[in-house]
């Protein structure tokens, strides 16, 4: 047992796990290539989503002018909106090196929460490897997509980074600092968080509203703990008051819902059984059956029965909920894409590793257990890397060939162009190719992207 403990204690092979996972989501960024809103966002935002200038984002004050008139004309998602056009704007290598740093800082994250207060554990961190991969419903779209990364991916490490002293200080039984510039910057801090994304944010501010009740009963509140709150509902508040979201909405009910005569409730009926019918039992339900086999082993072979212990448990019930509030604010949405369950599978995910992280490993059986189980996850991630990766070489392939072959054809001065063959992948992917009709929005797109007249890909004979 000793040295299955000190295997699965490691630091170096912690570093070493991590430096793989790295390794492995840097070149899927690399492979993927700029897709659908990408191009839109490489652009400085002006009149509508669907018209733009043609004018390249080049300085941080372009940036600005952009999400401005984002603001107004599109949506309130300005803090993850402006990392997606800084993304596009710098070196294409330093962009998929920052994205997959942010992929790893949120694994770490999700580690540290869980594991907080205990030894090192490889095995927590290879959970949090292998539920940040497989259970995440539609991983293109939330990490290899720019605008999807800085959307999901970013939006919520932000989100977790802001939370992550609410959690310790419920943790710890003593006070924390409350100087002013903590103070000043917390407040600042939630409101950049609270400006990240409308489903993740709401359980945040749920969590740290009832802790905020219960330090206020033992007296031990502190001032940054209200000011970071506030921050974050200010945050939320200028995010979801945007002019630019009616304007979306609206567009959105009528070519997506296509009732705007039905009345409200035939609305949210519809919604959520399409929900229910979709998003949860294929995707969110898997993860609950794993959450509730893992509270049972949990309440067996948990660890001493201690302040620490209990609190952790707490704290797993309140992200588990928390999982389940963020997926039933989409109601109030007018499309559910898989992409949006990124967050909430996150909050499950913390949720199942608190538990795994408190039970007790102090029998040899025990140890050979966690080590099947362990393996097991790393035998899962990475067969999910292998079966993954024949499609996003194919999409890199694909889009490489015909950027080849559009410059081909403009430098003999062509400018509509025609490529032949359409690919088509499982909607986990999140992908959705050149349409064979040169109007559609995402040729439209393309062809202003790389400056040219129209674009349509032909299916294959």
């Amino acid at each position: 047992m000793n040295k299955l403990n000190e295997i699965w204690t490691s630091k170096i092979l912690m570093a070493v796990i991590a430096l793989i996972v790295f390794a492995v989501i840097f070149v899927f960024n690399r492979l993927f290539p700029l897709f659908a809103d990408d191009w839109v966002y490489s652009f400085i935002f002006e009149n509508s989503f669907f018209d733009h200038s043609l004018k390249p984002i080049a300085s941080v004050s372009d940036i600005f002018v952009s999400q401005y008139n984002h603001y107004f004309l599109w949506g309130g998602r300005n803090v993850v909106h402006s990392i997606d056009q800084f993304l596009l704007s710098i070196n294409p290598l330093v962009c998929d090196l920052l994205n997959s740093l942010a992929y790893i800082a949120h694994i770490y994250l999700i580690y540290a929460i869980a594991n907080y207060g205990r030894k090192v554990n490889v095995g927590v961190f290879i959970f949090a490897v292998c539920f940040s991969w497989v259970f995440i419903p539609q991983l293109t779209s939330n990490v290899f997509w720019i605008t999807g990364s800085a959307n999901y991916l970013w939006g919520t490490l932000i989100l977790l980074l802001f939370a992550y002293p609410f959690y310790t200080c419920f943790l710890k039984n003593e006070r924390s600092n409350d100087s002013i510039v903590r103070i000043a910057l917390m407040l600042l801090f939630g409101i950049i968080a609270g400006w990240t994304n409308e489903n993740t944010v709401p359980p945040i501010l749920l969590m740290i509203f009832i802790l905020g009740i219960y330090l206020y009963r033992k007296k031990r509140l502190p001032k940054w703990m209200v000011a970071g709150f506030i921050g974050l509902c200010i945050g939320y508040a200028v995010m979801v008051l945007a002019p630019g979201n009616y304007v979306r909405m609206e567009f959105e009910l009528v070519h997506a819902e296509k009732m705007s005569d039905a009345s409200m409730l035939s609305i949210f009926a519809g919604r959520l059984g399409r929900m229910m019918s979709k998003n949860y039992l294929l995707y969110m339900l898997p993860v609950v059956v794993v959450y509730i086999i893992m509270f049972f082993v949990y309440k067996k072979y948990r660890d001493t029965d201690n302040s620490l212990t209990r609190k952790k448990m707490y704290a797993s019930v309140t992200f588990f909920v928390g999982g389940h509030i963020s997926f039933f604010i989409m109601l109030a949405s007018t499309t559910f894409p898989l992409r949006a369950m990124f967050g909430m599978v996150l909050y499950l995910a913390i949720a199942i590793g608190l538990l795994y992280s408190e039970i007790k490993i102090d029998t040899s059986r025990k140890a050979i257990v966690n080590s099947i189980f362990v393996i097991l996850l790393l035998c899962l991630y990475s067969f999910d890397v292998w079966r993954k990766y024949p499609s996003i070489h194919l999409i890199s392939e694909t889009f490489k060939d015909r950027e080849l072959l559009l410059e081909q054809q403009k430098s003999k001065g062509i400018q509509d162009i025609v490529f032949e063959g359409r690919i088509g992948f499982h909607e986990k992917y999140g992908f959705q190719d050149l349409e064979s009709d040169s109007t559609a929005w995402m040729n439209k797109e393309y062809a202003k992207f790389h400056g040219i007249r129209s674009v349509k890909a032909l299916n294959k004979e």
